[in-house]
């Protein structure tokens, strides 16, 4: 797509009513009454039966001169509650801010089965390039038109914002389209798309060999150490696991597998492209087919893999994210792993990219870490002043209600606490830690 001249011959004041409103690295924001323009461009690509809409806010009075473009989660890559969520607390701030659906239809269960395939047998390329990629740089395009339309002049600043499918779209955007954006928040992201959708079976394989399905309890021990006080079975039974997710589902003393699903989904449509398929008598051989053919078919089309990032970073570029320890989706070694990759090819990687892990984080929210709330400002101001994020302060509610403080630090340096940190009232500061 060229650089297309979209003129806004006219345009009323939408006021929208939001009780609270939260991005991902951002605290609740009371947002109400916001007037904006919203303009949806519905467009197509030649040959590809598809339609695609990108869907920008643009603030009429409180423009902040800045684009805050949001990501999408799963199968889905936007304009789906979430990313409304993040578009009104954009807005709210003074940014323009986009979304794009990459031509997809979207069902109830935020599920693909309604466009995966052209027929059995048949996926759709088409769209998936569009998911994967193309659409993408396509709402960059387009948005920053309508800014310029609209306001008279271009952003002065353009930011991506996006956790799981939002960071690997953030990460794609980093990798092929390096001029898109000035600044990209990539968090949680799933690099290695391919690999870990293929790889999430692994634990049906084993327990369907071992015919042992375990209750999720189980797993406590593991994570907990030994604890004589309580059972590994029966009325402890309906404990969580506190490691992710059990992979099995338990009634009436029976346990089966249950996988994640984004697996069972990817090589259903895109693997046998078979609507039909089921995983439960699949043998190793197969899944080792599966795991070789994900990568081999799609990594081009889907995956976020390339380390070179030599282009986005001459350009000025930057990348900060964060990555929950505890995260039961995507594992953040691959995010260490593939951060790794970027060092042995751009000496300094840190000046210009920068992941920071979170204790006890579960995926992109939630668990006994807390998220944290400062990263985009981070990003911004690193962007904008060159202020390097060192450091982060982090505070967050632990299980009793009561604010707990603590230091992120830039991966591969780890938070310690200081020999003159001390505990006031059972709670530390973040000046109480350091990174080392």
């Amino acid at each position: 797509m060229d650089n297309p001249v979209l003129p806004i011959l006219e345009c009323v004041a939408q006021t929208d009513r939001v009780e609270a409103s939260r991005a991902i690295s951002r605290d609740f924001l009371q947002v109400e009454d916001l007037d904006f323009c919203n303009v949806t461009v519905t467009y197509m690509h030649p040959g590809q039966n598809d339609t695609i809409h990108v869907e920008t806010w643009l603030p009429m009075d409180n423009y902040n001169g800045r684009l805050q473009a949001v990501g999408g989660g799963g199968w889905i890559a936007g304009r789906y509650p979430p990313s409304y969520t993040a578009m009104s607390g954009a807005v709210g701030e003074g940014y323009a801010t986009s979304s794009t659906d990459a031509g997809l239809l979207m069902q109830a269960d935020y599920g693909p089965d309604s466009w995966a395939l052209i027929s059995e047998g048949n996926p759709d390329l088409y769209l998936l390039n569009n998911f994967g990629s193309v659409s993408l740089n396509d709402q960059a395009i387009i948005s920053k038109s309508l800014i310029k339309s609209f306001y008279g002049q271009a952003p002065d600043y353009s930011y991506w914002s996006g956790c799981s499918q939002g960071g690997r779209q953030g990460m794609m955007l980093a990798q092929r389209y390096p001029d898109a954006y000035d600044g990209i928040q990539a968090n949680a992201p799933a690099i290695y798309w391919n690999q870990l959708f293929s790889a999430s079976f692994w634990p049906q394989l084993l327990m369907g060999v071992m015919d042992y399905y375990p209750y999720s309890c189980e797993l406590n021990a593991m994570w907990y150490g030994t604890n004589t006080g309580s059972q590994l079975t029966g009325s402890t039974q309906e404990l969580t696991n506190d490691i992710g997710p059990a992979m099995t589902s338990c009634s009436n003393g029976t346990c089966k597998g249950v996988p994640l699903g984004l697996g069972e989904v990817w090589i259903k449509y895109w693997i046998e492209s078979d609507s039909n398929w089921s995983y439960e008598n699949m043998t190793r051989d197969e899944m080792e087919t599966y795991f070789h053919e994900s990568i081999q078919r799609y990594d081009s089309i889907i995956g976020t893999s390339d380390p070179n990032l030599t282009a986005f970073h001459k350009r000025g570029g930057k990348i900060l994210g964060f990555h929950g320890m505890n995260d039961q989706i995507i594992p953040v070694k691959g995010t260490e792993h593939y951060y790794n990759k970027v060092a042995e090819i751009i000496p300094n990687t840190d000046e210009f990219y920068r992941i920071f892990e979170v204790p006890g984080l579960l995926h992109c929210s939630g668990g006994s870490g807390g998220q944290p709330s400062n990263t985009f400002d981070a990003l911004r101001a690193w962007v904008e002043n060159g202020t390097v994020p060192e450091k982060l302060p982090h505070s967050y509610q632990d299980d009793n209600g009561d604010e707990q403080n603590r230091l992120l630090c830039p991966y591969p340096k780890l938070s310690k606490l200081k020999a003159s940190g001390t505990a006031r009232n059972g709670t530390y500061q973040s000046a109480d830690f350091e990174c080392v």
